[in-house]
């Protein structure tokens, strides 16, 4: 077990540019099964289409509501991104009820491993790509598309 249902891991990348990276990574993800009115990441995290409004907190980069799979069994959820530091920021899941399996160890390894897919997909590795045109050389840089671990 651990002491807490809200699990977080740091996300490396500055706040200024923060809020638009994860906006960008948000929207590029594919519809769900609720057409319209949700997004899917995976098989065990379904997230809503529009983001949470961040309301006054300014250390609130971004939230969406969405709901975790764990055994068998939907949990709602709200995926939180907010400032650590200056040169960090921090992605969190917050379960918005305690009901089993929240609090166990398959709650913990599941948002564990959901936590790292979406650190590596906003990190989604830039690919430098060499185009030469006769006498000069360019660097065009591209984004490898991420695909779930589920």
């Amino acid at each position: 077990m651990f002491d807490s249902a809200y699990i977080a891991r740091r996300l490396h990348i500055e706040p200024s540019e923060g809020r638009d990276a994860i906006a960008q990574w948000h929207q590029a993800l594919p519809s769900g099964p609720l057409a319209g009115r949700s997004v899917q990441r995976g098989r065990r995290l379904w997230l809503a289409a529009d983001p949470q409004p961040v309301g006054f907190d300014p250390l609130r980069l971004y939230a969406v509501s969405g709901i975790l799979w764990v055994s068998c069994r939907p949990i709602p959820i709200e995926l939180d991104f907010t400032v650590w530091s200056d040169t960090d920021c921090q992605v969190a899941i917050r379960p918005k009820s305690l009901a089993w399996p929240v609090g166990t160890s398959r709650y913990a390894r599941r948002v564990s491993a959901v936590l790292d897919e979406v650190i590596g997909a906003i990190h989604a590795p830039a690919v430098l790509h060499t185009v030469g045109f006769g006498d000069t050389t360019e660097l065009l840089p591209c984004r490898l598309p991420v695909r779930s671990a589920a």
